[in-house]
């Protein structure tokens, strides 16, 4: 391997990496949960990084990249089609966030620099060279090693006592208890987690986690939360289908834990399983714990947990979404416009709206005391308001429209995450900031675990001159997120362009327009014409997008943007990109 300059992925050491550490490096990547959601990036990383070792460097090119990863024929033209180049930077940043958390203590780095798709492979500074990498169990290729290398010291009495006074308040599968009728919502339990292991501590250690789990999914709101008692865990085809029929329950969340002789650490295997038998998700976890870690442990790794299986663009939500017409419960129409209106969410498409606000409003009338409907009937009269070029009457009565429905949501449940987003959205419009600002945290604190409610407070600030602090929030949420929507890029981007860094600019704001925001195709514009790297053909492009949208950002940016309370130089700094673009008042 060939030697590498110093990264932010830590410093890099001259030194030659072997073809299997390099390749076991690859499935420790392959592994996280960033890269097991998309089948793309993990063939480009592996086409990637396969060719780096081999040496095969013409296959690195981006046209043959172009054919051999993304499809293209042998017609392709890079600056018509810049897939190579979006996914390249997205997948930069996805190797940023993976060596800045999961592997922070892996022993060997990988990059892409920039200019090019030859990768460097490289030994992280301190690692023992002569001592190969750790094998990557059989399982790893779909699971998420997570490692954490803690010192190695014994479990003392205190924290298993901390253990036992851990109180956790759940809906539990009792016997004598009567089935709650299914309400939309799928029904997930949590099976009390089994340590592998005599010792005691293990078997705290693994029942503490389950028990947490259980606590830290039901801030979340898209599924309803069973404690599963030890009598009904097995996870037979009879067991499975009675917990469905009696409980309306899809969903199993079981977990292993094997500890060392030591007690210092071991190895959590936790998996989600259908009722239908099924395994839907599986996850693996290298642990380290010590008498002082041993609740920070649990909390951290029952948080990862809950926000892969919780969060709206979570793996239940795109397992449910994907089988949503075979499913039987009594709300199903209601629930299928929920998944609906989420995605519109996910994408802000106006494509969608439409639609999408049609079934939100039948099942207001349909459904009148279910909060989240309501909740995103608020988003999408708001968004109407907004987003769309309507009089002044009109905006105003559509806001107002939008608040009642949040209000009524609220009245239903308080504590409702969504109800909350809406209300902070809504108040945003009508340039009540602090009041924004102050329900979102207010969400944050209800479920400090969740992505989506991390960008809304981060977008906030940023928009409102607070960069560093509110650009912060919204790389949490990126780095929390399985997928995150394009549009999380969009402050990210503009943080750059206040900083007139329009190579780093171009990258969040091409992962911004790929999405279809109309607001990332401005972005994208700009980046293109100002970015060395940037091409004019490319610029041109977005802006044919942005004005084939139809949106108010394509006629009116300064009205559009003033609607969320973008602060004047902030909008003024856009708008001069826009035109010198290319972009033109309809």
């Amino acid at each position: 391997m060939s030697d590498a300059p110093a990264t932010r992925q830590g410093t890099i050491v001259s030194a030659p990496v072997t073809d299997e550490a390099a390749r076991q490096q690859l499935q420790r990547i392959l592994a996280s949960p960033t890269f097991t959601r998309s089948a793309q990036r993990r063939a480009f990383l592996t086409h990637v990084v396969e060719n780096t070792v081999s040496g095969n460097f013409d296959a690195l090119r981006g046209d043959e990249i172009a054919v051999a990863v993304f499809n293209r024929g042998d017609d392709f033209d890079p600056q018509c089609d810049p897939v190579v180049r979006i996914e390249a930077r997205r997948l930069r940043k996805d190797l940023d966030d993976y060596f800045a958390v999961a592997g922070a203590n892996d022993p060997v780095l990988i990059a892409i620099p920039k200019g090019g798709y030859r990768a460097t492979i490289t030994w992280r500074e301190g690692t023992e060279r002569s001592v190969p990498a750790a094998p990557i169990p059989p399982e790893a290729a779909r699971t998420d090693p997570n490692k954490s290398y803690l010192p190695r010291l014994g479990i003392s009495a205190v924290a298993v006592a901390a253990l036992v006074v851990l109180g956790i308040v759940v809906l539990g599968l009792w016997p004598d208890r009567t089935p709650p009728e299914p309400l939309g919502p799928p029904g997930l339990a949590v099976a009390p987690f089994e340590a592998r292991s005599s010792t005691p501590e293990d078997t705290f250690f693994a029942h503490g986690l389950s028990d947490q789990v259980v606590n830290d999914l039901q801030p979340f709101g898209t599924i309803r939360v069973f404690a599963l008692p030890e009598e009904r865990i097995a996870t037979t085809s009879t067991n499975l289908k009675a917990l469905n029929t009696e409980y309306g329950i899809e969903y199993i969340l079981t977990g292993t834990y094997r500890g060392l002789l030591d007690g210092s650490s071991g190895r959590l295997v936790a998996q989600l399983l259908r009722t239908d038998g099924e395994v839907v998700w599986s996850h693996d976890y290298d642990i380290a714990r010590d008498a002082a870690n041993f609740i920070s442990v649990q909390d951290r790794l029952a948080a990862d947990i809950a926000v892969q299986l919780g969060q709206i663009y979570g793996v239940v939500t795109v397992d449910l979404t994907g089988r949503i017409g075979t499913r039987n419960a009594p709300s199903d129409e209601t629930f299928a416009c929920l998944l609906q209106a989420h995605e519109y969410r996910r994408t802000v498409a106006s494509s969608l709206r439409g639609s999408v606000a049609e079934c939100v409003e039948v099942a207001v009338k349909r459904d009148p005391q279910n909060a989240e409907a309501w909740a995103m009937a608020g988003f999408i009269r708001r968004d109407q308001a907004v987003m769309e070029k309507q009089d002044e009457v009109t905006r105003q009565a559509k806001l107002d429209s939008a608040l009642k429905a949040v209000e009524r949501a609220i009245e239903l449940d308080p504590l409702s995450i969504a109800a909350l987003q809406a209300h902070a959205a809504i108040l945003q419009s009508t340039g009540d900031f602090d009041g924004a600002e102050a329900t979102i945290r207010k969400a944050l604190e209800l479920n400090p675990n969740d992505p989506e409610t991390l960008h809304q407070l981060g977008w906030r600030l940023a928009v409102r001159g607070r960069f560093e602090e509110g650009v912060g929030y919204i790389r949490e949420a990126i780095a929390r997120s399985i997928d995150p929507p394009a549009r999380y890029y969009n402050l990210v981007a503009i943080d750059d362009l206040m900083a007139d860094d329009y190579e780093e600019m171009l990258s969040s704001a091409e992962i911004s327009a790929s999405g279809g925001s109309a607001v990332g195709l401005a972005l994208a514009a700009i980046a293109q014409t100002r970015a060395q790297s940037g091409s004019a053909l490319a610029a041109q492009a977005a802006l044919a997008q942005l004005a084939a949208s139809r949106t108010l950002m394509a006629t009116s940016p300064l009205e559009y943007m003033s609607q969320y309370g973008t602060r004047e130089d902030i909008m003024d700094k856009i708008i001069a990109g826009m035109i010198e673009a290319g972009w033109t008042r309809p």
